[in-house]
């Protein structure tokens, strides 16, 4: 069994790869990586990983935490997968040093997936929108806050607003955390929409948009029927790249 982690700016995630399907198991705040990991490791997992396998974007000192936290509870020393394009059938437009990593995988995996034209959606603390084209060239993409970024803006940056209701959705809202839950969620909407257009009058009307991260649900409300919800689309990428590189960074 092999464990692959994915790093992000607020959480840590991670699956277990075996007999050739993922299995996703937990996610945990990267500000309390070390503490979380050990309990989530204990709920989450019946065995030690012969191997684990990281792809971050998190920065070296949650690395570090990590990589140190996976020695401690299994013995392992994780090894970092991060490809650069182009990589297993996919080439890039986008400066690649710039391309971050789950970027890269989730494009990996889409292209696997679905073999044709596609606009690679991933909803997590930022939101990113990659178009991918029929030969599986990246042409490119969006970066736009995710739903909690924009509530917190507007926490920041006033002095009597207070937290969001996340969940609401009526206009008009009639009390002040549903109205910033709203204007927020239809913001981001309007953003996804936009940009959604935007790149498929770039490349190609019927691109399919292959979506994953936990604010998924935002993207799925604007895109009617054409949409993969892909939730493992990192992992899938990992598994990818990681097998044609015999598993090696």
């Amino acid at each position: 069994m092999r464990l692959l982690a994915d790093i992000g700016s607020s959480r840590c995630k991670y699956a277990r790869y075996e007999q050739d399907a993922v299995a996703f198991c937990d996610a945990v705040p990267v500000n309390d990586l070390a503490a979380g990991l050990r309990a989530s490791f204990a709920n989450h997992l019946g065995r030690a990983p012969q191997a684990v396998h990281v792809a971050s974007v998190a920065g070296a000192e949650h690395d570090a935490r990590f990589a140190q936290t996976v020695r401690d509870v299994f013995g392992v020393e994780p090894v970092a997968l991060s490809p650069e394009l182009p990589v297993c059938g996919v080439a890039t437009r986008y400066r690649p040093e710039q391309l971050g990593v789950d970027r890269c995988l989730a494009l990996v995996a889409a292209w696997h997936r679905v073999g044709r034209s596609c606009i690679v959606v991933d909803c997590g603390t930022a939101v990113t929108l990659d178009y991918l084209d029929g030969s599986g060239l990246h042409h490119g993409g969006v970066i736009v806050p995710g739903a909690g970024l924009l509530h917190d803006a507007l926490r920041r940056g006033t002095h009597r607003l207070g937290a969001a209701d996340a969940d609401a959705d009526d206009v008009p809202a009639t009390d002040t955390a549903a109205a910033i839950g709203a204007g927020c969620r239809r913001m981001l909407h309007a953003a996804l929409d936009g940009i959604i257009g935007d790149l498929r009058r770039h490349g190609d009307d019927d691109a399919l948009i292959v979506g994953a991260g936990g604010g998924v649900q935002a993207l799925a409300e604007v895109t009617a029927g054409d949409f993969l919800h892909a939730p493992n689309l990192v992992f899938e990428g990992m598994v990818i790249v990681g097998e044609a590189r015999r598993w090696r960074p």
